[in-house]
């Protein structure tokens, strides 16, 4: 299993040649947004230097790619020499607890589908990063004795919001409502919501009007509304190619050689 390591720049040329010229995600397929092009340059007497930097990141899951282009003309020579980079793929593993979670929470919004594969505790952990990233304090309960609460969430109005988390691919019961329901009222905690991998069975909306009728109300979150919650939370990517806290800038990264005359001085790596 593999994720992008974004702070990481593949050194392979053939990969990064063919990587520099897509306008959509080689992780995702998610249309790649341009971001701001740097350009300088000089004039002198008889000719021009120019340097041309274009950036693009999946605006999903934070792969990129960057390309320089220096360009020189002097009389009647003209030269020019093309550098690129592109994040690195290293392996994923899924199934630890060692993973950080910003990249487990990257790769599934590219690979939603492995959700299923992740470790249980490691997808609570997502589940409390992705409501920090909405405005909440979470904290993960302890793994044993959490009375049936997985994580609990401080809201606006001092409220206390007990998250049952499920990493299921059968339907949620029923019965499982009730039971986040009771543990609301054992916990004193103001409302719960109920997040799930997979989907409900008929008549879990109706148990949660029941229980917010009774003053415990209960969201329930299934696959594709956590997933939609996720996007949400995820970090605006970067709006400029020199972004300080991007790993493409110029300060710390090694472009490959992409093709141009090599011989002038131009051929020279930034």
């Amino acid at each position: 299993m593999s994720i992008w390591q974004y702070d990481a720049v593949t050194t392979d040329t053939e990969s990064v040649r063919l990587a520099v010229g897509r306008e959509y995600c080689l992780f995702c397929n998610t249309p790649l947004d341009l971001l701001k092009s740097e350009h300088s340059g000089a004039r002198e007497v008889g000719g021009y230097t120019h340097y041309h930097r274009m950036v693009r990141v999946c605006p999903l899951c934070g792969w990129w790619i960057a390309k320089n282009t220096n360009s020189e003309k002097f009389g009647q020579m003209l030269s020019f020499a093309e550098y690129g980079a592109a994040a690195q793929l290293r392996v994923f593993d899924l199934t630890g607890t060692t993973e950080p979670i910003e990249e487990i929470r990257r790769y599934l919004i590219a690979n939603y589908d492995a959700r299923y594969q992740i470790h249980p505790k490691v997808f609570e952990e997502t589940v409390a990063s992705v409501f920090r990233s909405l405005g909440y304090v979470a904290r993960v309960t302890a793994y044993s004795g959490d009375d049936g609460i997985d994580v609990v969430l401080d809201g606006p109005n001092d409220q206390a919001i007990g998250v049952q988390v499920k990493r299921y691919r059968s339907r949620i019961a029923v019965e499982a409502i009730r039971s986040l329901a009771g543990a609301l009222f054992i916990g004193g905690l103001t409302r719960g919501i109920f997040v799930t991998t997979s989907s409900f069975q008929s008549g879990a909306d109706r148990t949660a009007r029941l229980a917010a009728m009774r003053g415990k109300p209960i969201e329930l979150f299934d696959a594709e509304r956590f997933y939609d919650a996720m996007k949400l939370a995820q970090r605006d990517m970067y709006t400029h190619d020199q972004d300080k806290s991007a790993p493409f800038t110029s300060d710390h990264i090694r472009y490959c050689y992409l093709g141009g005359e090599r011989e002038t001085r131009l051929s020279i790596a930034p």
